[in-house]
């Protein structure tokens, strides 16, 4: 098949290297068989969607929690045909919520894949928090779990003599975030493969978080009790509808909002020590790595 691929941070450079071994065509002008996007809602996105008339449409996740964006407003788009997720338990979450498409799972495809190891020697905690939209704009929920994780990982790493690295993509202050003499900050990435850490265990959100996951680190979610949302600044933003109903299903089991900062430093040990709290999470969630045999069956049962 000729197919025109829109990239998001590079995180269809997986899928564009299977499709490649496939045998397809990758095209960037009409005509094409098949749009794959990481989006179809969007106006900047029905510009592309226009430059290619009569092509179907099949989405690819945008981030590890994108599949909710069509249950907190966005409309899906009359070519779409369908979606790719990572996990199957994203897929269940999607016909729960009642996404009118098929949905098919493909594996893990956002970059490297490895089996948790266990870190008897901890002394560093990476946090990542959530960033502000490209325009600047922080969701104010998102910019509230920022400054209450910071501060909790503060008193928890106080506790655990840990030393704590904050990686921060944007402006700090829109972030919730703030300076403090003992923490060390470093510059992030947009590029999920870039996204990676080299401190002990990492306390994050979303697509760097489950990134953290696959790569087998020890990890700890930030932020899960937020409804997902959409939107570009106020007076846009739309809550997930069914996040109630689906919030627990997908709720990582190393939670760091829970409990006070004792619980927490307790939750950060534990996550280094072993990942039999997390292993049916992972499987549902990150799965195995996408092949270019899983991705073909997706496409043709998406396509059939």
């Amino acid at each position: 098949m000729r197919i025109a691929v829109h990239d998001h941070q590079n995180k269809s450079f997986h899928l564009v290297r299977a499709l490649l071994e496939l045998g397809h065509k990758i095209v960037y002008r009409p005509p094409a068989d098949l749009l794959l996007l990481d989006q179809d809602s969007l106006p900047y996105y029905q510009r592309i969607i226009d430059r290619f008339p009569g092509a179907p449409i099949i989405v690819y996740p945008h981030g590890a929690l994108s599949w909710a964006c069509w249950d907190a407003g966005w409309a899906v788009n009359e070519r779409t045909i369908g979606q790719l997720v990572i996990g199957e338990g994203a897929a269940e979450a999607m016909r729960a919520y009642g996404y009118p498409r098929p949905v098919r799972a493909i594996g893990w495809f956002y970059g490297p894949r490895a089996p948790f190891v266990s870190r008897p020697l901890i002394d560093s905690v990476l946090f990542a928090p959530i960033h502000a939209l490209g325009n600047g704009n922080m969701y104010p929920a998102a910019s509230f779990f920022n400054t209450r994780t910071f501060d909790r990982l503060l008193d928890a790493t106080a506790i655990s003599g840990l030393r704590l690295v904050v990686r921060a993509l944007g402006d700090m202050n829109a972030c919730g975030l703030w300076r403090e003499p003992s923490v060390t900050y470093i510059e992030g990435s947009a590029d999920v493969n870039c996204a990676k850490s080299t401190e002990t265990i990492v306390v994050g959100y979303e697509t760097f978080a489950y990134a953290a996951v696959a790569r087998g680190e020890p990890t700890v979610m930030m932020g899960q009790d937020m409804a997902y949302w959409t939107g570009h600044g106020p007076g846009d933003y739309q809550k997930a509808r069914h996040w109630n109903a689906f919030r627990d299903h997908i709720r990582f089991p190393m939670d760091a909002d829970q409990g006070d900062a004792q619980f927490l430093a307790e939750t950060l040990l534990d996550a280094c020590r072993s990942d039999d709290e997390i292993q049916d999470w992972r499987s549902r969630f990150i799965g195995e790595s996408m092949t270019a045999a899983s991705l073909a069956r997706a496409l043709k049962e998406l396509m059939q």
